[in-house]
């Protein structure tokens, strides 16, 4: 049976190449989610409003493999997402932009492989996914998504600091 730990096995630390930084997850009661690249920020957007989406983890184990020289590595997918309609699987998930992907397809194969192995033994799905799942399908549905969470705590901020929310009247009664 897989274990999953609420906390993440690799720290990400400040880029300089790249965005990286926090997002405060409503849906992991306000924990701090860790992303090390834009396109990460725009995924966890879509599952916080992913209502099948029962909980994800960034960073959430490392798979431990070897190489074709029989060296040991140690790769850590980017997140695990976990659905709570039990028909559906569960993912590891990688990021990566495409370029990326086809610049380094045989740098990437052997952790890939490794990863479909261990989610094999553990029923899991390993998913790649890239600007053009993330962003270019769903862009009207992520521009939307990534408006409204700058107002999905609104009325809750507005109560902490002393202001009083009315309540919606409902004119039909």
């Amino acid at each position: 049976m897989l274990r999953i730990l609420k906390k993440r096995v690799r720290e990400i630390g400040p880029k300089y190449s790249s965005l990286s930084g926090y997002f405060i997850s409503k849906k992991q009661d306000s924990e701090l989610i860790q992303f090390e690249s834009s396109l990460e920020r725009d995924y966890i957007y879509l599952l916080e409003f992913d209502t099948s989406v029962y909980l994800y983890l960034e960073q959430p184990l490392s798979i431990t493999y070897f190489d074709s020289n029989n060296k040991r590595h140690k790769y850590t997918p980017d997140f695990l997402v976990r659905y709570s309609d039990k028909n559906i699987c569960d993912k590891l998930v990688e990021i990566k932009y495409h370029d990326d992907l086809i610049r380094n397809s045989l740098k990437y194969s052997e952790k890939f492989n490794a990863a479909r192995e261990y989610c094999k033994k553990n029923n899991l799905t390993f998913v790649i996914l890239s600007e053009k799942e993330i962003r270019n399908s769903n862009i009207e549905y992520l521009t939307s998504v990534k408006f409204l969470s700058s107002y999905r705590d609104a009325f809750e901020i507005f109560e902490k600091n002393g202001h009083k929310v009315e309540k919606p009247v409902n004119l039909t009664t």
